[in-house]
């Protein structure tokens, strides 16, 4: 047995060991890790994916957002916007001039004095309906008054009294407060109400018709005779309808100088409406000179 044996065989156990650890031998860095899981490397990626797949979602979200905040925008038609994009519209439309009046300095288009047209035909037409009627009241003054030259007694001879009321503004047409008959060659007034008699006696007389004069009968009735009319009482008759002629044309000259004043042509009377205001006057008045004439002639044959 050689020396080095026997010295080792003297060592004692755990040094023995300590030396054989001391041996050399392969580096414990050198020594592979332990394989990781298959299963847990799989989860790892399909989490990283689906996070991928949430980021690449959440931004076409927003961008979807964006566009629908951008279509609403422009499709927006209620409430304040609406307002808004018109007051838009027309301040666009006012800078290329387009508005409806035009720009500055310009005429109104052609809406706008269609529009002016129609207001000054509308007021003609006005006062052609007052002359109308101003003539159709002339009328029946004449047939009134020729009949009454001709001594025919009808209700109609009273049409022109109006009676004055302590209680009424304004003054009452006859047949309003009383009835009128004719019998025994005569007219006869009865009162509804007795304390209007002595107000509807005054205002008889007040309308001056020529052969008439009433006669009180009794607390209701006013009696008014009616003789065969003579020479003075036709022609007085005549002069009364002459008067009422002359104060229907002062009506009809009233209700053109009115539609003058209404007209929005500028021109005034010289102008288109204007013209055609006086046509319709003169048109009128010449028809009231026609119902004078003609009611001379009736009574001249009485």
């Amino acid at each position: 047995m050689s020396l080095a044996s026997r010295c080792l065989r003297q060592l004692p156990r755990s040094g023995a060991t300590l030396l054989r650890f001391q041996t050399p031998g392969p580096s414990p860095l050198a020594t592979p890790l332990p394989a990781t899981p298959v299963s847990l490397v799989r989860g790892f990626s399909s989490s990283i994916a689906l996070r991928a797949k949430k980021i690449k979602k959440g931004n076409n979200k927003s961008s979807s957002q964006d566009v629908e905040d951008d279509a609403t925008m422009v499709i927006r038609t209620k409430g304040k916007a609406s307002r808004k994009s018109a007051t838009l519209v027309s301040a666009a439309h006012s800078s290329t001039g387009s508005s409806r009046r035009g720009v500055a300095g310009e005429e109104p288009i052609e809406a706008d004095v269609e529009a002016g047209e129609a207001h000054d035909d509308a007021v003609i037409e006005k006062a052609k309906v007052k002359m109308e009627k101003t003539v159709s009241w002339f009328k029946s003054v004449v047939f009134d008054g020729v009949e009454r030259g001709k001594g025919r007694i009808t209700p109609a001879l009273l049409d022109p009294v109006r009676v004055q009321l302590p209680d009424y503004d304004t003054a009452e047409p006859l047949q309003s407060v009383a009835s009128v008959t004719v019998k025994q060659g005569a007219l006869w007034v009865e009162v509804y109400d007795p304390d209007t008699l002595k107000h509807v006696e005054s205002a008889i007389h007040s309308a001056n018709l020529p052969g008439i004069s009433p006669q009180k009968d009794s607390s209701r009735t006013l009696r008014i005779p009616i003789s065969r009319p003579s020479s003075e009482t036709r022609t007085a008759i005549e002069k009364m309808i002459a008067d009422q002629g002359e104060a229907a044309k002062i009506r009809l000259r009233g209700a053109r100088t009115d539609a003058l004043k209404a007209l929005v042509d500028k021109d005034g009377r010289k102008g288109k409406w204007g013209t055609e205001a006086q046509q319709i006057t003169d048109k009128f008045g010449a028809e009231i000179d026609a119902l004078i004439a003609s009611a001379k002639k009736e009574l001249a044959k009485a």
